[in-house]
């Protein structure tokens, strides 16, 4: 279990969006609806706004 925690941590977006992030091959694609991106978009938008934090 250590290992994940080691590798589980919050970070902030720019620092994902510099990240090269993969998917390996054996994974299957998966497509996000509008409907689903759109809550997405707001409820991290409202978490934001309401001043949400996560520790």
């Amino acid at each position: 279990m250590a290992l994940l925690q080691d590798e589980l941590k919050i970070r902030k977006i720019h620092e994902l969006l510099h990240m090269k992030l993969t998917l390996p091959s054996y994974q299957r694609p998966y497509s996000w609806s509008v409907k689903s991106v759109n809550t997405l978009f707001q409820d991290t938008y409202n978490a934001y706004h309401e001043g949400v934090a996560v520790k």
